[in-house]
């Protein structure tokens, strides 16, 4: 019978620029490793995908110092062995250090990361709506998208969103609007109790 994978959390101090991690300074590390004991035959463990499952992070205060702009407040580290599944992983009540840089004000000390972002886009006289999720959500793909539209004046259209393209979603009328559009991207599954 395989042997699961477990989940190992890397709580990380601030590091230097030249460190060679190509996410450096997060403060949380999120990393699959093998659970199969030493002395344990490879044949008989599980070497397929890493699983999340009922973790939760919440009420946490990322700060870095100001030493190190735009640090990622969570990193998923799949170097060595990616996710397959993530199920209940749950984030919420987590604030990041918004305010700039030392040097740059157009750049805030972290950068926050989730399992749940939500943006919203008004446009005029469109058909389509593009959501791109890459600076926001910590896995490479979108399981869930949940979206509304409001449509401005007296226009009615018929509209959906399209399956997302890596972190990136669409969402498209049958007829030019001019509309605002908000919509969540969720990654993973929630089991009842655990849903958004």
């Amino acid at each position: 019978m395989p042997t699961p994978t477990t989940l190992t959390l890397t709580l990380t101090r601030i590091r230097t620029p030249t460190d060679p991690d190509p996410n450096p300074d997060p403060d949380l590390v999120v990393r699959a490793v093998q659970a199969c004991p030493a002395y344990m035959h490879t044949a008989w463990c599980d070497e397929s995908l890493g699983e999340i499952d009922g973790f939760v992070v919440t009420g946490n205060t990322w700060k870095n110092g100001g030493r190190m702009p735009a640090n990622a407040t969570v990193v998923i580290d799949e170097r060595s062995r990616r996710f397959g599944t993530v199920r209940d992983f749950v984030m919420s009540g987590n604030l990041p250090d918004l305010s700039p840089s030392h040097g740059n004000a157009s750049v805030p000390l972290m950068a926050p990361r989730a399992v749940r972002a939500t943006r919203t886009l008004r446009l005029r006289a469109a058909t389509r709506w593009d959501f791109d999720f890459g600076d926001a959500l910590l896995f490479d793909s979108i399981a869930e998208v949940r979206y509304s539209i409001t449509i401005e004046g007296g226009a009615f259209a018929r509209h959906a969103a399209r399956p997302a393209d890596g972190l990136t979603v669409a969402v498209e009328t049958d007829v030019a609007v001019t509309a605002t559009v908000t919509l969540t991207a969720i990654q993973g599954e929630y089991s009842i109790g655990n849903q958004f």
